[in-house]
């Protein structure tokens, strides 16, 4: 059972690499949050394997900057096909930023077309 754990865990932290490369400092060192994860996930199978008797989790405060705002992501997806015309926004361009707003993905917005929208 504990190998299906870990390889839980290692898929986890594969899915959310982007954030655990940033760090932050834990007993004393500064560390990945990768690494620190990793930790608690050792912790975690030692526990459920028995060589533990208590778990303690270290649970780190981090915050996740945003390079998109909801503001700019309901602009985008308010705009119509007519309006990249008038904006002068390539239609391609808008078509794959509404797309991944729709599927839930990062989305690049560039200095030029941010003038453009806002």
């Amino acid at each position: 059972m504990h190998l299906h754990a870990i390889a839980y865990i290692k898929i986890y932290i594969i899915k959310y690499k982007n954030i655990a490369f940033e760090g932050a400092f834990y007993n004393g060192k500064y560390y990945s949050y990768q690494n620190i994860l990793y930790e608690n996930a050792k912790l975690l199978v030692n526990y459920i394997i028995g060589k533990l008797d208590k778990i303690q989790f270290s649970i780190l405060q981090f915050e996740i900057n945003r390079t998109d705002n909801t503001n700019v992501r309901s602009k985008v997806l308010s705009l119509t096909p007519e309006d990249h015309k008038r904006l002068y926004i390539n239609k391609s361009t808008l078509w794959y930023m509404q797309k991944h707003i729709k599927e839930r993905k990062r989305i690049k917005v560039y200095d030029k077309i941010m003038d453009k929208i806002k």
